[in-house]
């Protein structure tokens, strides 16, 4: 395996129509704003932060609303399928009416996205054999579509099982989605701590993902204070 050219600007690709990511970025400066108040731990605290611990989110303005349609954007855009497997969330996500989630078996879930590896992807089913069983079932996720790239996580699966978000105490948004996209909230009033959660923990967890529905982009991003990373098994050295 080896990897591809670094470029500036982070992982970028053509997943939606015109129609649509028009649309979609009117949001985009609200998940943007989002994004500046997410803390970076790994960059301060590395040697400090303990499993379970959640960190603050830093104080601003954001519109819950508008960030919530912006990922789910980014879901449709990931997950094709996704727009016939449920054309009423798509109908209402173009046409800015309120989405509620639970009533199509979904849930959004995000968390603080720390390291340097990244990864996006479509559809993929999680499943942690070894893991602390719930109603004597291991933890499982089937997993729409999903981003990692720090500072923030994101995750659109169905509500009806206890997986990864669970384990690792995502914060559930989906309510974000039944706000209106202009109402403006104090950030830490609208969620405030995440837990750390960084792509390495997932180690564990096996991924199952279809040759004819899954996308899925992985890569190294540089930060300043970001550790060592390999890709493909091959050492990856920060760009200057």
């Amino acid at each position: 395996m080896v990897p591809g050219r670094r470029d500036k600007g982070g992982i970028w690709f053509r997943g939606l129509c015109g129609t649509c990511n028009s649309a979609a970025g009117h949001f985009d400066d609200a998940y943007g704003a989002f994004v500046k108040l997410l803390p970076v731990p790994d960059e301060v605290h590395q040697d400090l932060w303990l499993p379970g611990n959640k960190v603050d989110v830093l104080n601003g303005p954001i519109r819950p609303g508008a960030i919530a349609r912006s990922i789910l954007f980014g879901a449709f855009a990931l997950n094709p399928l996704l727009r016939t497997a449920i054309p009423a969330i798509a109908s209402n996500l173009l046409n800015d009416k309120p989405i509620h989630l639970a009533s199509h078996c979904q849930r959004l879930s995000i968390a603080n996205a720390v390291g340097s590896a990244c990864r996006v992807h479509g559809l993929v089913s999680y499943l942690d054999p070894y893991g602390q069983q719930v109603h004597g079932k291991a933890p499982s996720t089937i997993s729409s579509a999903a981003v990692h790239l720090r500072p923030l996580a994101w995750m659109l699966d169905t509500d009806d099982s206890y997986g990864l978000p669970d384990t690792q105490g995502w914060i559930n948004i989906s309510s974000w989605l039944l706000a209106d996209p202009d109402e403006v909230l104090p950030a830490p009033l609208a969620v405030p701590r995440l837990p750390p959660v960084d792509l390495e923990m997932a180690d564990s967890w096996i991924l199952g993902v279809s040759d004819e529905a899954t996308l899925m982009v992985e890569g190294v991003a540089s930060f300043i204070g970001a550790r060592s990373f390999t890709l493909g098994g091959i050492p990856v050295a920060p760009s200057s």
